[in-house]
């Protein structure tokens, strides 16, 4: 994201790893950084939808928005 121009996309959709649930090949994310980044890049107006709240532990997935109903 870096190389890319301030203010420069409309739309994100991500849903990145957290909470130590998910192995990358031993690639950590920075989410202060990634946040930082694109705040920086996303135009006036648009819009950063940032999927969370779901969980593979031990292969089974988990969808914690259920349990908010």
């Amino acid at each position: 994201m870096r190389q890319l121009p301030d203010k420069c996309i409309d739309l994100t959709v991500t849903s990145p790893p957290y909470d130590n649930l998910r192995t990358y090949n031993g690639f950590s994310f920075n989410f202060e950084e990634v946040a930082k980044e694109l705040y920086r890049i996303t135009k006036d107006g648009g819009v950063v939808v940032w999927v969370v709240g779901d969980a593979t532990i031990n292969g089974k997935s988990y969808d914690y928005s259920a349990w908010l109903n």
